[in-house]
């Protein structure tokens, strides 16, 4: 709006000017005022909580913290050890997942999981507390499709624990 009215201001006086001729005494080129300086951005500081989530970027201890957990669940899955996968589910999930259930969900939903060849991450948040956050993960299997997925993580006694996960989704092609 207020480059709407900036425009209208500046452009009705320019539009009545433009069809006058020039007259003796009177200059013919009218002079802008300079653009006001746009104010410089904020540095972004990421030790302060987003006000929407009240998350904060990870600090590197954090990330590979929660990665190497994912990596070792991963590594789990590939190996058909779904007891030692089971090991690296936060306690609460433990207290309401038994192992047989976790084995039934990871097979029906999480499949790609089990075959993932590749493994990357994505962003990493956690709460502005530090016992929780969230990591992004995206896995391919031999050029077939990438599939990503949001961990959500707790910290606990043993590192990083896995408490939950978003639905896998489809991202793209893998190389």
């Amino acid at each position: 709006m207020r480059i709407l009215r900036t425009a209208l201001l500046l452009g009705l006086p320019l539009l009545a000017l433009a069809g006058c001729a020039a007259m003796p005494g009177v200059p013919t080129t009218i002079e802008q005022p300079a653009p006001a300086p746009e104010p410089e951005p904020a540095e972004e500081d990421t030790s302060e909580p987003t006000p929407d989530t009240g998350l904060v970027a990870c600090t590197p201890d954090q990330r590979s913290g929660m990665e190497r957990t994912v990596r070792a669940q991963t590594e789990a899955f590939s190996d058909g050890d779904f007891e030692e996968a089971y090991a690296y589910a936060s306690s609460s999930f433990q207290a309401s997942v038994p192992l047989v259930a976790f084995e039934q969900i990871i097979l029906g939903s999480y499949g790609p999981l089990v075959i993932s060849a590749d493994l990357r991450f994505g962003e990493c948040l956690v709460a502005s507390e530090g016992a929780s956050g969230t990591i992004d993960a995206r896995f391919s299997n031999n050029g077939t499709d990438v599939v990503g997925l949001r961990y959500v993580m707790v910290d606990e006694t043993a590192g990083w624990r896995v408490d939950g996960a978003s639905n896998l989704t489809i991202v793209g092609q893998g190389s």
